[in-house]
């Protein structure tokens, strides 16, 4: 039997943060983060109820992760740094 995993409040904030970008779905995120979609939307529905108050159980850190721009970037007009068109998300172990 598998071990439940718990994942910190600023993890589920920033995979949260990743879903609002253009371009990108869900469920590549949650892939690249090695999560399942559905707790990723589950998460994402949780912040839109609760806000800051959201997450507050006692979860551990498990991975670090960045955006990366290494896809093929456009201007967005009005923008003033350009944006990936795919946005690529990089898991780093800890």
């Amino acid at each position: 039997m598998s071990k439940r995993r718990n994942y910190s409040p600023e993890f589920k904030r920033e995979a949260v943060e990743l879903t609002r970008m253009d371009g990108v779905t869900i469920s590549q995120i949650a892939k690249d983060l090695g999560i399942g979609a559905n707790m990723l939307g589950r998460w994402r529905r949780e912040f839109a109820a609760n806000g800051k108050k959201a997450f507050q159980g006692q979860g551990a850190r498990r991975a670090a992760y960045r955006v990366s721009q290494a896809s093929p970037v456009h201007q967005v007009p009005g923008d003033q740094a350009p944006w990936p068109s795919r946005p690529v998300v990089s898991v780093v172990h800890r």
